[in-house]
């Protein structure tokens, strides 16, 4: 018992400071990732001093990294993939190899060894998956285009980790007195396809029949240490075969993802990945020197702001040329301006091959700290920096207009003309459904669309369907706005719906403006527009659970549509929007 009390008493300390510094940042609207790292330079060597046990603590933390892979592995869906393609394999493979390879450049003509450069090119090419879902569901936009886009881009950083591990020890090699001969590699050759066939029967045979008999028993703490077994074993055999444990515990989640087990095992693993991952970025904190800011503020400010254009021009220019329309880009570019938390791990493990210097690591830490703590102040303000942007942005128009050239011969061969029509903005599954009706009633239409992948959707159904940014007024004008009986706001964004009706109004003041959003919060934030009208989503959601619990009751249709016009008059008429209802 004596033994444990040292690693006892630090993991006391660094959960209870944990608590309290978590709990502050919260209140301050910060990342907890940050006051992870600031927890950690607190009570760490260089800060009050209160943990000792460095090494015990940070091989306790490993554990975080491996149950933080399996999970990213589980979660991992080929389906969603397939969904966002164009944004996973072309955008978000593109930014991380073209930020790699720039930073890598830079980095050698300022006459560092290429190995330093490729891994420093490497961490800052990965975001922060954390803090950026943190931030988007705290804002409400998961689900807009910028937030679909942005995800898509990290599931793919989350992915890039796994081989930049894997080199990691090759890189290393070579930086080493040894040479990384053609044996060396060989071997490196022969013990992967060991791994893959380990991997193939395992997916295949082990896994499946193992958790369907333990699923039979009914034991959930049977299920719990089964999982547990299988990432640890995986990232075990992995590391005896000379690859990471990162590899070995995100391709053990794959495996069960595979399985109609998946989702349970998520379940059940999460608590104990936030925990162990909450302690890998206090020792991570640890490491910190304070006095590095003091010693080199500048450098450090200036590591930061350099990290920050670098990442929003390869971000933003690589989307307005994949055909992205200029405000998403701008959104996406801005929320994924920071390093991330898979960064850590490149440079614990860099720093394990002696690949980068402690002074470098040091410098590393304070500017992702302070990235991950600026990051919700940059996304607020970002709408209104992509609106500014969008104006000047000559490339994304240039595109826009090539691809648009198209859509318009389509409308131009439609034959239905375009007065007293119905301008579509959005084709997602509203803006879908809303065409396909109005397609089978003969009423004249046209679609707005910023997202290119919907576009070629719209495009191979025949749909009068036009690409470009709707809140940009030269697209608006090609789509006979003013002679339009009404526009639709199909969209999920509030604050791009803010945009686009306030063109609309300030152009076309006398049109009448349909739109819709999901919650109430959105609406209030818009009803100073005081559009034509606005469907709201929760609103209607909740008619309709009351109108089907009436039904079951036996209530005629007649009172059940009095009662829910009764609720519809008095919830819309509490945002004092003047809707029309």
């Amino acid at each position: 018992m004596p033994l444990l009390t040292p690693i006892l008493q630090d993991l006391l300390v660094i959960f209870s400071s944990s608590i309290i510094v978590v709990v502050v940042f919260h209140f301050l609207r910060q990342p907890a990732l940050a006051g992870f790292l600031i927890c950690g330079a607190l009570i760490g060597p260089y800060g009050f001093g209160w943990v000792h046990n460095l090494d015990q603590v940070s091989h306790l933390a490993e554990i975080g990294v491996i149950l933080l892979l399996f999970s990213l592995g589980v979660e991992f869906s080929l389906k969603s993939i397939r969904k966002m393609s164009r944004a996973f394999f072309g955008l978000g493979a593109l930014q991380c190899i073209l930020t790699t390879l720039l930073v890598t450049l830079i980095g050698k003509l300022f006459g560092f060894d290429w190995r330093t450069t490729f891994v420093w090119g490497s961490i800052v090419s990965i975001s922060s998956t954390a803090v950026v879902l943190k931030v988007l569901h705290q804002r409400r936009e998961s689900l807009t285009p910028h937030g679909q886009t942005s995800i898509a881009i990290l599931l793919f950083q989350d992915l890039w980790i796994i081989p930049l591990m894997v080199l990691l020890p090759i890189i290393g090699a070579e930086s080493d007195t040894t040479v990384f001969s053609t044996a060396d590699f060989e071997d490196f050759i022969l013990k992967a396809s060991l791994f893959i066939a380990f991997v193939w029967f395992g997916a295949k045979i082990l896994i499946p029949k193992t958790l369907k008999l333990v699923a039979k028993t009914r034991n959930r703490e049977a299920f719990l240490m089964v999982v547990i077994i299988l990432s640890a074993g995986m990232a075990f055999v992995s590391a005896q075969l000379g690859l990471s444990l990162a590899l070995g515990a995100f391709i053990a989640g794959v495996m069960i993802s595979e399985s109609e087990y998946g989702h349970q095992a998520v379940a059940d693993i999460v608590p104990f990945r936030d925990i162990f991952m909450a302690l890998f970025f206090v020792s991570a904190g640890m490491l910190l020197d304070y006095r590095i800011f003091t010693e080199h503020l500048g450098l450090i400010i200036a590591v930061t702001l350099g990290v920050f254009i670098l990442k929003f021009t390869v971000t933003s220019t690589l989307a307005s040329a994949l055909g992205f329309a200029s405000r998403l880009s701008a959104l996406v570019a801005i929320i994924l301006s920071q390093i991330g938390e898979f960064s850590f791990l490149l440079a614990s493990e860099a720093r394990r091959y002696d690949l980068i210097t402690y002074e470098h690591s040091q410098i590393f830490l304070a500017a992702t700290v302070l990235l991950m703590a600026l990051t919700p102040v940059f996304v607020s303000f970002g709408p209104q920096f992509a609106a500014t942007l969008g104006r000047y942005d000559i490339l994304g128009k240039k595109i826009a207009k090539s691809i648009g050239s198209s859509a318009s011969q389509l409308v131009e061969a439609t034959a239905l003309p375009l007065s007293q029509h119905v301008v579509i903005i959005g084709y997602g599954h509203n803006g879908e459904t809303l065409a396909n009706i109005l397609t089978k009633t003969a009423i004249p239409f046209i679609i707005v669309e910023m997202n290119y992948d919907l576009y070629q959707k719209g495009v191979k159904a025949k749909m009068p369907i036009r690409f470009g940014d709707a809140s940009q007024v030269e697209v608006l004008e090609h789509t006979n706005m003013e002679s339009a009986r009404l526009v639709v706001l199909a969209i999920n964004d509030s604050r791009a719906i803010r945009q686009i009706a306030e063109q609309i109004k300030r152009d076309y003041p006398e049109i009448y403006i349909l739109a819709r959003c999901h919650y109430i919060q959105e609406a209030e934030a818009i009803e100073d527009l005081k559009l034509s009208d606005l469907i709201i989503g929760e609103y209607e959601m909740s008619f309709e659970l009351f109108a089907r619990v009436l039904r079951q009751f036996g209530y005629p249709i007649s009172s059940i549509e009095e009662h829910i016009h009764d609720l519809q008059n008095e919830s819309y008429r509490s945002l004092r929007t003047g809707l029309k209802t």
